[in-house]
């Protein structure tokens, strides 16, 4: 796993100056996208400052969704569910709570956000910095779409007194900047120097840019990639023809009558799941399960995945199911 480190060095006149006035260091990642409209979210914010600063980050990710969907500036984006993810694997969000499961195929160098509901959520990557494990972005996920994200080595750092929590969407920048390109980094380190009155200018060198307070941050730390909107498309094309596949499939399973047992359900989109039950399929089709808790019921009409092991030959069986009757015991078509 890379190690990364950008050092910033400072004088004691402005250590003692950004601590008497209130100031955060604040840093902001760069990343490619395969849709458009993302913004970039504050990763990290501290206090923690000294003399010699080092801000370090891992190759170490994380996949999140959210059902805030409102990515106006300074809203707080909070994660409804995260996952650890490494990159050229796809979190495939299976819920409409934004819920999935993390598999081990998808674009390589990226990471893919794969949604199997007919339901809108915001969406991105985290990375694991000196600060934590924090969100780098803010990208909307349309139902049954896929979001291609790709980590670029480009880190904006900036020095305000305004508070703004990690996971907040930020359009402008609040004070001077600098973006620096790790690309090419010896040792995957940088040495900056910062002053409160000059602010970044002393920093000349060829991978270090300067930008203005005000200045639009999506533009430079959101990268809409072709070859990222590519892999979307191509991944797209592959989940509908494994769906043709599957359905293909379904159609040549003779599911045997009889009892069953280890039984799982999981929803498509929706509640009533159900772990180690047991169940019935009879003859004409219908297979009958539980027992469901109360407080998590399937819901007529809404399609499950149900896995279940007959008791008589002790062969594990894998099919669809349609709910057409929820209670204790729900019946699958």
């Amino acid at each position: 796993m890379d190690t990364y480190s950008i050092t910033i060095d400072m004088s004691q006149d402005t250590v003692n100056n950004l601590a008497q006035y209130g100031y955060y260091l604040y840093a902001f990642k760069a990343v490619g996208s395969s849709i458009g409209g993302g913004q970039p979210t504050v990763w990290v914010q501290t206090q923690n400052f000294s003399l010699t600063t080092n801000v370090t980050w891992q190759e170490q990710f994380s996949a999140y969704t959210s059902t805030n969907t409102n990515l106006s500036d300074g809203t707080k984006i909070t994660a409804s569910a995260t996952y650890p993810i490494n990159l050229g694997s796809t979190l495939q969000v299976q819920s409409s709570t934004g819920t999935g499961s993390v598999v081990t195929t998808g674009i390589a160098g990226a990471i893919e956000i794969a949604s199997q509901v007919n339901t809108q959520f915001t969406c991105g990557i985290g990375q694991t910095s000196s600060a934590g494990t924090n969100i780098l972005c803010a990208l909307p996920l349309f139902g049954n779409n896929i979001d291609a994200i790709q980590p670029i080595e480009k880190v904006m750092l900036t020095f305000a007194t305004k508070a703004m929590s990690t996971g907040t969407v930020v359009y402008q920048a609040f004070a001077p900047a600098l973006l620096v390109d790790m690309t090419g980094a010896p040792g995957n380190t940088r040495t900056v120097s910062y002053d409160l009155n000059s602010n970044w200018q002393a920093n000349t060198q060829g991978w270090a840019t300067q930008y203005g307070a005000s200045t639009q941050l999506a533009p430079l730390l959101i990268t809409t990639s072709p070859q990222m909107q590519d892999a979307a498309v191509a991944s797209l094309r592959q989940v509908e023809v494994t769906r043709a596949q599957l359905a293909a499939e379904v159609e040549q399973i003779s599911i045997p009558e009889g009892a069953y047992n280890n039984v799982t359900v999981t929803p498509i989109d929706g509640t009533g799941s159900l772990s180690g039950g047991t169940g019935t399929m009879a003859s004409f089709g219908m297979f009958s399960c539980g027992s469901f808790d109360k407080n998590n019921l399937p819901q007529v009409s809404k399609n499950y995945t149900i896995i279940a092991t007959n008791s008589s030959n002790g062969q594990l069986y894998q099919f669809p199911g349609n709910c057409v009757n929820a209670g204790a015991t729900s019946d699958f078509k």
